[in-house]
């Protein structure tokens, strides 16, 4: 391929007519086309995609109307099934035991028979709310009548009593897939909502209707103590029909919701799981308390033993322990029909909340994509109004940045005779007026630059030296410390060059003396403390004094107090004195290592002595008091108190100030901490004291992050060797 042909391009560039507009247009005009471009196109996605979550929030509405039409009509057939079965049992018994038997079983039919016509308005009312149309269904209308004929009327027979409710019965459960239908419960495009819905408007109510009509023959059956060949073998058949759909019923649960809604596995799974056992008391009546004609119960007990485990409506019917066993004395569990209604009610909350959840889902998705779609039309309108209206004026904001950064060479280059032209001439105008004056300032700004930095450099020179004698001070005590320890550590790191920690060592003949001193402040004020410190520290420390750390710390507090002007009634001469005490001191630990008598003596001013025998799990510590040394606060005659620890050899002793116990985090903006640092300490008990402190720092550093260093830090640790 030649340079030449590259240089064209691709034919189908140069004969877009797209690529011709764009290249026509100026910039702003090229973002303004493609900004309504972009509208446009957000527009009419925004419009599929409301359209298509409206049809589904729509149908979703639809399957939520239509269990809220199932229900009602589901609740006429639970009364209705038992006001079949109670008046059968009551047309089959003989006069004598209508009479025996009335005062229980005609206020349970009466109270059925209430409970149904409620149950029937209430559909009526659900029907004139969501679907009217069903109102007109033949069916509907057809059920009505029925019940109408069979609720009152005294010279029905057995015969009649059964087929009346069979076909009120009937008529209600078509009403209710008609229903399902109607709204789409029946045929919702997810598999487990599907399956779900099926459950509960047709496999179960089917069932229901099968137990139902065992319960209800098997009633009159034993009223009338007669059983003829045609109801047993139709209570065989209603017994296989029963187990059969209890089964399938349980495989649609596990085999097809559950696998298709995992989530739902907690709520449906025990009540399928005890499909299989309620099948097994249906058979257990039909076989044992029906079929082999054991009639050594009542007719009430029966049905009561079908229908409900409740110890109440037990009672009412006067079922006994007997009632419930078979000859061999094992216990027939009761209820099975109520059980499975029980789990009809369960899957149908199951189903409303699948529903409802999906109701809410849309809603959200219907609100979240029109807000997206909002947020992009008004992205896009302010960017057109921006480019179109305020764009000169952006280049104006700009240019005034750019100045105001330094750059005076900056200069407007639009020629307009509008109110935005007059501002870029008066820009260019200005800029040149702050250029000629800037020239003249610089040689000023530069010379004066100078002597500041010269001045700095002096400043920085004098506290450099000043650290150069603060190490110095501590030199002797490092040289002390590698004659009398075999295995210890210091870490001194002031926050600035120097610092308001010291570390203090006196090597004597009968062992020796330290102190770790933190003094007031920090930087150069601390640095200067400490200096005050070790001198009193030197001339107070005596062959007397050095064994007694708590009566040393009160002759320093009086020469502190003395030194910095804190004493009650003490004059201030100086005549650039603002009248004002000093309230500085030091916080300190003074101790004393007899080696002789294998011991320490501790006195402590707000500074603990950390210290680990061997064979201990678990560091120690000794708490000074919580005074310092110095300050206002601190009488004058204040009482140290010592405190002694034997040593063992081997013992680790810690002292530390508070740069590293308070240090905050950058992480958790906690400090670090005494229990933090012991932590340390315990871990890494076995190591030399320098590793330790590579354990300590390192530790202190993670913890620290980029947190800025609040205080000095100063940790001096040793093992004791006698």
């Amino acid at each position: 391929m030649t340079a030449n042909t590259l240089a064209m391009g691709p034919r189908w560039l140069h004969e877009n007519a797209a690529v011709h507009l764009m290249a026509k247009l100026s910039y702003p005009k090229k973002i303004q086309f493609v900004g309504i471009v972009a509208g446009v196109a957000i527009l009419v996605l925004t419009a599929q995609l409301f359209f298509s979550l409206a049809g589904r929030i729509e149908r979703a509405t639809l399957e939520r109307q239509g269990l809220l039409l199932v229900q009602p009509l589901r609740g006429v057939l639970e009364p209705l099934q038992q006001h079949r079965g109670l008046s059968n049992l009551w047309r089959s018994a003989s006069p004598v035991e209508r009479a025996e038997r009335g005062r229980l079983v005609k206020p349970a039919i009466e109270a059925r028979r209430q409970l149904v016509d409620e149950r029937f308005a209430a559909t009526e009312r659900a029907f004139r709310q969501y679907l009217p149309a069903m109102l007109d269904d033949p069916r509907w209308l057809e059920a009505q009548k029925r019940w109408l004929e069979i609720k009152d009327d005294p010279n029905v027979t057995p015969v009649q009593v059964l087929e009346g409710h069979d076909a009120v019965i009937g008529n209600l459960n078509m009403l209710i897939s008609t229903a399902a239908d109607a709204t789409h419960l029946s045929v919702d495009p997810y598999v487990g909502t599907f399956y779900l819905a099926q459950l509960v408007t047709r496999q179960l109510p089917a069932t229901i209707e099968q137990m139902s009509k065992i319960r209800d023959i098997g009633a009159g059956v034993y009223a009338s103590k007669e059983l003829d060949r045609d109801d047993k073998h139709l209570i065989i058949s209603l017994n296989s029909m029963a187990g059969a759909g209890l089964n399938e019923a349980k495989q649609m649960v596990e085999n097809k919701v559950i696998t298709s809604m995992p989530e739902l596995k907690g709520k449906l799974a025990a009540e399928a799981g005890r499909f299989t056992g309620i099948a097994a008391s249906i058979d257990t009546f039909t076989q044992f308390k029906l079929l082999s004609k054991l009639f050594d119960s009542t007719p009430e007990a029966f049905f009561a033993g079908m229908t409900s485990q409740e110890a109440g409506e037990l009672a009412v019917f006067r079922v006994s322990e007997r009632d419930l066993q078979l000859d061999s004395g094992q216990s027939i569990a009761p209820g099975p029909i109520s059980a499975v209604y029980r789990a009809l009610d369960h899957y149908t909350a199951t189903l409303n909340d699948v529903i409802e959840a999906r109701l809410w889902s849309l809603y959200q998705q219907l609100a979240l994509n029109l807000l997206v779609a909002f947020g992009a039309l008004v992205v896009v309108i302010y960017m057109l109004y921006m480019m179109y209206v305020a764009f000169p004026i952006r280049k104006l904001i700009s240019a005034t940045e750019q100045v105001a950064g330094g750059n005076l060479e900056t200069r407007l280059e639009i020629e307009r005779n509008d109110e935005i032209g007059q501002l870029a001439r008066a820009f260019n105008v200005m800029t040149e007026a702050v250029r000629f004056t800037q020239n003249n300032l610089e040689n000023l700004v530069a010379e004066r630059t100078m002597a500041l930095e010269e001045k700095n450099h002096m400043i920085m020179e004098s506290i450099n030296y000043a650290r150069v004698i603060q190490s110095s001070f501590l030199r002797a005590s490092r040289q002390d410390m590698a004659a009398a320890l075999d295995d210890y550590l210091v870490l001194w790191e002031p926050r600035d060059v120097v610092g308001g920690d010291y570390l203090f060592f006196r090597r004597f003949d009968d062992g020796y003396f330290f102190a770790v001193i933190d003094c007031t402040g920090h930087g150069v004020p601390g640095a200067f403390m400490t200096l005050i410190m070790a001198s009193y520290l030197n001339n107070l420390l005596s062959a007397d004094s050095r064994r007694d750390p708590a009566a040393l710390l009160q002759r320093m507090n009086r020469s502190v107090k003395q030194a910095l002007g804190q004493l009650e009634g003490e004059q201030h001469q100086d005549e650039h004195d603002d009248g004002h005490r000093s309230d500085d001191g030091m916080d300190t630990a003074f101790v004393w290592v007899d080696t002789a008598q294998h011991e320490l003596v501790y006195a402590g001013a707000k500074t603990p002595l950390f210290y680990l025998h061997p064979g201990d799990v678990d560091a120690q510590v000794l708490e000074g008091q919580r005074t310092g040394v110095g300050y206002t606060d601190t009488p004058l005659d204040f009482v140290w108190e010592n405190q002694v620890l034997p040593l063992q050899p081997g013992t680790a002793l810690y002292v530390t100030t508070d740069g590293i116990i308070d240090q905050i985090g950058e992480a958790r903006r906690i400090s670090f901490g005494k229990r933090r640092f012991l932590q340390c300490v315990v871990v890494n008990r076995a190591l030399p004291m320098m590793q330790q402190q590579e354990q300590i720092q390192a530790a202190f550093r993670a913890h620290q992050g980029s947190e800025a260093r609040r205080d000095d830090v100063s940790l001096f640790a040793f093992r004791y060797t006698p």
